[in-house]
Order: structure tokens, then sequence, then C-alpha cells
């Protein structure tokens, strides 16, 4: 596999890049190559997936924890207002 050396990365990106493979769990290389794909339209998931994931965002497993911990109270069935 050949690789690529790019100079003068706009800061913007880099940071999009990085925060793109953080969240997906990914390196920053697999991340980079996958939108480079997704760019250049060789991506053969590109434009099929109906995932809005990337513009909802994700949570984390803790924050998912989180949230279920909040929801606890609602799980709670007063018996009497069901007499």
């Amino acid at each position: 596999m050949s690789q690529i050396t790019i100079r003068n990365m706009d800061p913007l990106v880099e940071k999009m890049i990085r925060q793109k493979a953080e969240t997906g769990h990914q390196s920053l290389s697999d991340t980079a190559n996958q939108m480079l794909k997704q760019a250049a339209g060789l991506d053969s998931s590109s434009g099929k997936k109906r995932n809005l994931k990337s513009l909802a965002g994700s949570w984390s497993h803790e924050e998912a924890e989180e949230f279920e911990k909040t929801q606890e109270p609602f799980k709670l069935v007063d018996e009497e207002l069901w007499k």
C-alpha cells in the first residue's frame, strides 16, 4: 500500500479528522482513508446508507449509561394510579 504525506494541512481539516477518528474509535490513517474514499466517490457505501449518525453525533458508552440512569424514575409504576 502506498503512502502520501500531506503538508500544510488546514488545521480545521486536521481537527475534523482527529475528532472523527476518536469518535469512531479508528486510527487517523483509517479515518483519513475513509474520508478520502467518500470524497472521491469510491466508497461503495457512500450515498447508499441512510445513517444520520454523522449529522446527529453519537453517544459514548458512558453517556449512554448516564442517560439510562436518568430514565430510571420513569420505569417506576405507581400501583395506586392503576387500581
